[in-house]
């Protein structure tokens, strides 16, 4: 993509799902890293980011694996790339955007986590991280969570922390690239 990229300034389109959404703010953040321009074409949902992406409206759309697996897996998209950290285990012929770019460092991840209130005592709040990460490594659950094309991953409540924190920093990043 980056050659093409950038022998093509502005003649690219790429779908998002709408002004702040991560598809928008990625897709943002990563042209800003690569020096590329390509135009956005924002819709109003991601169905409609993925649907005019299928039939070609759009040249690309940087959106979540779950989304876009059952199209790929079909042979109506081809991924072009992957924004997590290693290779994921739905798509494991995929390089990663740090594996096909000049970006080593360069990591995408869609996260979910449990919160509970400011004040929950803390041994509460081990009780439930426990019963979470139990349930998390049920083999049912790895399952099901693979069909969507996600891995689980979980983790103490300091390490969540410290995904949030990282996240949020990176989240500010991107809204100034966008800016830009």
């Amino acid at each position: 993509m980056d050659p093409h990229a950038k022998a093509n300034p502005g003649k690219l389109t790429y779908a998002s799902s709408g002004p702040g959404t991560p598809s928008q703010l990625e897709m943002e953040y990563l042209k800003a890293q690569l020096g590329v321009d390509i135009r956005e074409i924002p819709y109003k949902s991601n169905a409609q980011a993925l649907t005019d992406t299928i039939g070609g409206t759009v040249d690309m759309y940087y959106t979540v694996q779950s989304t876009t697996l059952a199209n790929i897996q079909g042979g109506k998209l081809k991924a072009l790339a992957v924004g997590a950290a290693r290779r994921t285990q739905a798509l494991p012929d995929t390089p990663t955007v740090a594996e096909s770019s000049n970006l080593s460092t360069y990591e995408a991840q869609v996260w979910y986590g449990f919160v509970v209130a400011a004040g929950t005592p803390p041994d509460l709040v081990a009780r439930l991280n426990e019963a979470v990460v139990r349930a998390a490594q049920r083999p049912e659950v790895v399952e099901e969570v693979k069909k969507l094309g996600f891995e689980s991953s979980p983790s103490t409540p300091a390490e969540f922390l410290r995904t949030m924190t990282l996240e949020a920093d990176k989240a500010n990043a991107m809204l100034k690239a966008a800016k830009k």
